[in-house]
């Protein structure tokens, strides 16, 4: 697929920014579970403390520490009974984030620190769709924000 000319390309995703209502817990979740390292803490852009991670191709992850989620960051699968009730607010079907490891071994051990961290999941919503054997689960955060977990094949 050409890109249009004249057009200029945007070439990654610097970061991500999510509102957590547990910031100390929030930054344990995505160091211990998801293998991101710290790298720095500050007052964040909302005055509240922020919490910046990075993971191994060096894209950030901003937790932005908040008393509630906002209704904007409420989101979960086809199937809103299986979102966590987080505040009073509704989640609103399809957004999440996918974080993606490079292979199956990867994957099976990630997961299994999902499970210890005993996190709300949708499994693989979409697993019809997909080729046999691609790996993919939806699940939540402590905080109550959707993610994926995928194998990217090279």
């Amino acid at each position: 697929k050409q890109a249009v000319r004249g057009a200029v390309q945007v070439t990654d995703v610097s970061h991500v920014a999510l509102e957590v209502s547990d910031l100390p817990l929030a930054e344990r979740f995505y160091t211990e579970a998801l293998g991101l390292t710290l790298l720095h803490r500050d007052k964040g852009e909302l005055g509240n403390r922020r919490t910046i991670l990075k993971n191994g191709s060096g894209q950030l992850l901003f937790l932005e520490a908040v008393d509630q989620l906002s209704e904007r960051s409420l989101f979960c699968g086809p199937d809103a009974s299986t979102a966590p009730k987080v505040g009073n607010g509704r989640p609103h079907a399809g957004a999440h984030i996918a974080v993606s490891v490079a292979d199956d071994d990867a994957y099976h051990e990630i997961e299994a620190k999902l499970r210890a961290w005993k996190v709300t999941t949708d499994g693989d919503v979409r697993k019809a769709e997909r080729p046999a054997g691609e790996l993919s689960e939806y699940f939540y955060d402590p905080a109550g924000n959707r993610l994926q977990l995928i194998v990217v094949s090279p």
